[in-house]
Order: C-alpha cells, then structure tokens, then sequence
C-alpha cells in the first residue's frame, strides 16, 4: 500500500492531506489467489473458425465458438461476415486470418 511521505514538522497533527490520500486511494487489493480474475485466458481460440460479425479495420468483433470474441485482423482489413481461423493469442489479443476468400 502507498503512503504520503509525512511531514516532520506536522508530527502529532492531524494532517489534511493525509486523511484526503486516504478517502482517494484504494486500499482493497484484488488477487488471483483470493478468486478474482480480471480476464479469461483464450488460447484454446488457436485453430478455430468463425464469422466476422463487424468489418475488421483491422479491429473487430467475430462469432467463434459461439460467441462473439473481440479480435485483430493480421494487417488486413476484413470485410462483415468473412471467414476468419485463430492464428495466435497473445494475452487478451486474438490475432485471426481469412480463409477461403
């Protein structure tokens, strides 16, 4: 947890600067080892198929397994309902190609 330096000459005061750090600052701390994940992992994308449901310029939206996954096009802009194959996740990156032009 981050705390203002304090003031030596201040020792013993209520400092105002201190009780506004606390209201500001966030003092919870989310982690994995208490259950809390901010996003799901998505490798076994890789090798699937699907549909673009927005052009993709070269960012986009397309349907695969299902359901609709955020995903970038490689360099390419793809238009609304071409076919797309998984080529990488790279974190919450979802990197697809076309196939079947």
């Amino acid at each position: 947890m981050s705390q203002r330096p304090k003031d030596p000459r201040k020792a013993g005061q209520e400092d105002y600067w201190d009780s506004l750090w606390d209201k500001m600052i966030l003092k919870d701390q989310l982690t994995t080892g208490q259950g809390y994940v901010s996003a799901t992992p998505q490798e076994e994308l890789v090798g699937k198929t699907g549909k673009t449901m927005t052009d993709l310029r070269p960012a986009g939206t397309a349907w695969i397994e299902g359901r609709p996954v955020d995903v970038v096009a490689e360099g390419v802009f793809l238009k609304k309902g071409a076919m797309v194959r998984v080529i990488a996740v790279e974190g919450m990156r979802v990197v697809v190609r076309q196939i079947g032009e």
